[in-house]
């Protein structure tokens, strides 16, 4: 049985235990292997709930006074349930109990104190901590405890100095050798004001020393409650905590995989894989990958995850919702996120004391033109985060995954900002710019330094575009620094000034070349390129695409926009060489269509018949969407070609291939809501 769970292999594993309680309904270490199977592999909760009870009374019943074992149970149990109320109840139930039978035992009484923590009790918590530094006052997992107390209670300046000079005592405890948890508590005592280290490095140290920690242990129980999936999701809800807030420019979304991501993406990416390899149906760790889809850009793959999940824990699971809508949001459909907002209410009334549904709420308001509803979400939801803050006020250093859900990221909270200050001078009244005004002042008092100053300043320029301030635009613009993370954005809104409204040609081709100076990658060539061809410099703009493809000759979106520049600039006898070359990739099949455009804008109508049908005969999978969706792209592609071509029989062959095809691409749609339904009827009406 745990060599079977060592090599993973769960449905031999869970079988085994099954048989050894049927012939022995005490045995501990089958009881424990089965309950834990079900929590991390077939994420059902409510068989675990049952199989837990069962090893608890078969522990006490076989090992009375054995507090060491029941310690290790709950201890397991508490850390991999992704903080399930009812399992959390049962083993803080059962902690309380032998820490009575055992009174002064200092590892109970810490234990106590982590199951208070994770019940969001924290002023219990608390008590249990000090109860336990009473017995041993150095006792490292005591110490530890009473901080993360510290830290999820509101923080002034003196309780700050208190909680920095308790990290130092513990550094100076484990011998000033770094400890992933004093790290991770250091990270969130940083402020981004402060000449200080990254808390981005902290996190990162921290998680490969604990990464470090499990390399020594082969997988087993030993090896889940050491890696202890709960502290890595803290760790990675931290990381994403610092992940800035991208600006997305639709025409350069490029997947350069992971080269291209932030890296605090990278590492929480690194974080959810580990656990999901040992844990695959943890409910947190399954829900944050989605959200780090969603951070992405990865909408599709982050509503499927998103699906899979409510399809799995139910309907239930509000936080799923919210992220649905969220997304939507993103996505500008307003109607289906509002949808999904009005669900989280009726399965969960509490969501309305979460700033994030009001802030969703107020941006789809927005755009449904209902100006004073959204303005009064925006307000409620500020009211919830605590209110503008002011310069005198110190930030709070709760922990990023608080179950409270009273709190919201900077990057959030930004955004709430910038609504606000949109929506008052949308309103137009004399009143609503003056507070406008008031927010943007309050904001920038209380990001300075940050991150996040980046998006509030280009906001600001925006307001000044809207004063027709063009001069003050420009310099608020050209305070972002290459090392920040919204230059690419402060960049491209400078160049549009420069064109749009200066109709100075040399500014904006200017901002791209600096931009490529500062970071030679595809993405900024991608940029320059764009820039050149919207300003008619096509032999500069190809000139630009090939450095770009030259650095990712595999990626297809690249490829594209060469040969698009080609065409554009008439140079077809090149196009037509490149495009035989780069069809040759399996990764730029794709641009066969391309090829065939560029065969039916010169009348070349059997070689464009040629590649399409070469296409055709290509076996396409039911499991794969997008290998769909081209197909129907191709089969339209190839009814226009038999059209113009003057065989109308065969075009109405080809549309009703494509009519059949596009229906199955519904159906797959519809049943994984991972695309936009509506766009695919768009293309059925054709």
């Amino acid at each position: 049985m745990d060599l079977q769970l060592s090599a993973l292999d769960w449905d031999h594993s869970l079988d085994t235990s099954i048989r050894v309680i049927t012939l022995e309904s005490f045995n501990v270490a089958a009881l424990r292997t089965k309950a834990l199977l079900h929590i991390i592999r077939e994420s059902s909760m409510k068989a675990a709930m049952v199989t837990l009870q069962q090893l608890l009374a078969s522990a006490e019943r076989i090992e009375p006074g054995n507090h060491r074992l029941m310690l290790d149970i709950c201890q397991l149990f508490s850390r991999v349930c992704s903080r399930n109320l009812d399992l959390l109840q049962l083993t803080h139930q059962c902690i309380e109990k032998v820490n009575q039978q055992n009174p002064g035992n200092v590892c109970l009484l810490t234990e106590l104190g982590y199951q208070k923590l994770l019940l969001d009790n924290v002023a219990d918590a608390e008590l249990a901590f000090h109860a336990a530094c009473n017995v041993d006052g150095s006792n490292f997992d005591a110490l530890c405890g009473l901080t993360l107390c510290k830290l999820r209670s509101p923080v002034d300046v003196e309780s700050r100095q208190q909680i920095r000079q308790q990290l130092a005592y513990l550094m100076k405890l484990c011998d000033y050798k770094p400890e992933p948890v004093v790290l991770y508590m250091s990270a969130l005592m940083t402020d981004p004001k402060e000449q200080q280290i990254s808390p981005v490095q902290l996190l990162e140290e921290a998680t490969e020393l604990h990464f470090r920690k499990l390399e020594v242990l082969s997988f087993g129980v030993e090896y889940i409650c050491c890696m202890n999936p709960d502290f890595m999701l803290e760790l990675c809800a931290a990381l994403i905590h610092q992940t800035p807030t991208a600006i997305k420019e639709a025409n350069f979304e490029l997947n350069l995989d992971q080269e291209s991501m932030h890296i605090t993406i990278k590492h929480s990416l690194n974080i959810l894989e580990s656990i999901l390899h040992v844990c695959p149906g943890h409910q947190g760790a399954l829900f944050t990958r989605a959200k780090v889809d969603f951070l992405c850009g990865e909408h599709s793959k982050a509503m499927s995850r998103l699906q899979h999940i409510l399809n799995v824990f139910g309907e239930t699971f509000t936080d799923a919702h919210l992220l649905f809508a969220q997304i939507l949001v993103e996505k500008k459909q307003y109607p289906k996120a509002l949808e999904y907002l009005e669900l989280s209410l009726v399965q969960n009334f509490t969501v309305r004391d979460r700033p994030m549904y009001h802030l969703l709420k107020g941006i789809i308001l927005k755009n449904q033109q209902k100006l004073s509803e959204a303005h009064q979400s925006f307000l409620l939801a500020l009211q919830l985060v605590g209110g503008m803050s002011t310069a005198m006020q110190p930030p709070d250093y709760i922990t990023p995954s608080d179950r409270s859900d009273k709190m919201i990221n900077s990057s959030d909270k930004m955004t709430l900002y910038i609504e606000l200050i949109y929506i008052l001078r949308e309103m137009g009244d004399a009143q609503g710019i003056y507070e406008s005004e008031r927010i943007l002042q309050t904001a920038i008092e209380e990001f300075n330094g940050t991150t996040e100053m980046g998006r509030l300043v280009i906001a600001h320029s925006q307001l000044m575009l809207e004063k027709c301030n063009i001069p003050k635009a420009i310099s608020l613009l050209s305070t972002i620094k290459p090392d920040q993370p919204y230059y690419v954005q402060a960049r491209t809104h400078l160049a549009n000034i420069y064109l749009q409204h200066q109709k100075n040609r040399n500014g904006f081709s200017r901002c791209f070349k600096e931009l490529v100076e500062v970071r030679p990658e595809p993405k900024s060539f991608l940029m320059l390129g764009e820039a050149y061809l919207s300003i008619q410099e096509t032999t500069m703009a190809i000139d630009a695409y090939r450095k770009a493809y030259n650095m990712c000759p595999s990626n297809a979106l690249l490829a594209k926009n060469l040969g698009r520049a080609y065409v554009k600039s008439h140079h077809y006898a090149k196009a037509l060489k490149y495009y035989h070359e780069v069809i040759q990739s399996p990764d730029c099949s794709a641009l066969k269509l391309d090829l065939a455009e560029l065969f039916l804008k010169l009348k070349h109508f059997q070689n464009a018949i040629n590649i399409l049908s070469d296409a055709d005969g290509h076996k396409i999978t039911d499991d794969s969407l997008t290998e769909l969706q081209l197909r129907t792209k191709q089969l339209l592609l190839l009814a226009r070609v038999h059209e113009k071509s003057g065989n109308i029989p065969e075009s109405l062959k080809a549309l009703e291939k494509a009519r059949d095809n596009q229906y199955i691409v519904q159906k797959r749609c519809a049943v994984d809501q991972s695309e936009n339904i509506h766009e695919q009827y768009k293309i059925l009406s054709k």
